[in-house]
């Protein structure tokens, strides 16, 4: 029983950690940047920071990021960076090129 306490106080302190990343990277001011922001200005784009901080908290490696507004691609070029496997869709058939160009870079 001891041993699963320790567990379950473990993961609350890695889950409130990477709440807080997240929590700062929302309120980041800094100019929106990335591996591939500069192919194309999506409008209302996420910032890498803080999709990668939310990605990082929320799942793990080999885990499935799902996006069914995916955009520029922002959220399904982090999944990939960080080893996550990730389903993405958009109704815009330009969000699914910028992604896949985006992907093969």
């Amino acid at each position: 029983m001891n041993d699963q306490k320790h567990k379950t106080s473990k993961s609350s302190v890695a889950l409130a950690t990477g709440l807080a990343r997240v929590r700062r990277a929302a309120l980041d001011q800094e100019p929106i940047s990335g591996l591939t922001h500069q192919f194309y200005r999506y409008p209302a784009r996420f910032s890498p920071r803080f999709v990668r901080a939310a990605i990082e908290a929320l799942s793990s490696p080999g885990d499935v990021v799902l996006d069914p507004y995916m955009g520029g691609g922002t959220t399904i070029v982090e999944a990939y960076i960080t080893g996550r496997r990730s389903i993405g869709n958009d109704v815009n058939s330009l969000a699914l090129f910028v992604t896949a160009a985006k992907l093969r870079n």
